[in-house]
């Protein structure tokens, strides 16, 4: 005959909730490392797009200041009584040959940035993949 008390059918009982318990949280934890790993991946992500459009603050800021100076010179030329048609038109070629200049340079560097980007994207989703296949 098997006899049990009501205390020793509690511990047992409070021992078998505790190991569910614990299980869970390592099936809770696992799903927060897969988690957090995408999180950085969107850092990651939003840090480059940062990046871009704080260089291109910087360029427009650039384009700005040449205006102002193609303005304030077509301005100069205008007291100056010459001719402010020839003077406009050689400004005006002139800064759109050098926008032309500074757009194509920028191209090139975006095109570098980006193609890096892309590289090091292939490589840590392989590297991501190599992980997963370890892990199982």
């Amino acid at each position: 005959m098997i006899t049990l008390n009501v205390k020793e059918v509690l511990t047992y009982l409070v021992l078998i909730a505790l190991f569910v318990l614990l299980v869970y949280l390592v099936l809770l934890v696992r799903k927060l490392l897969v988690t957090l790993q995408k999180t950085n991946t969107v850092l990651d992500d939003a840090n480059v797009v940062s990046k871009i459009a704080a260089d291109r603050t910087k360029d427009i800021n650039g384009i700005i200041m040449d205006v102002s100076g193609v303005v304030s010179g077509i301005a100069a030329e205008a007291n100056s009584n010459q001719g402010l048609v020839k003077t406009a038109t050689d400004l005006g070629k002139a800064a759109t040959s050098t926008l032309n200049y500074v757009k194509e340079q920028k191209e090139k560097k975006e095109e570098k940035e980006f193609e890096q980007y892309k590289k090091e994207k292939k490589a840590q989703e392989k590297a991501a993949k190599k992980e997963k296949k370890a892990e199982k």
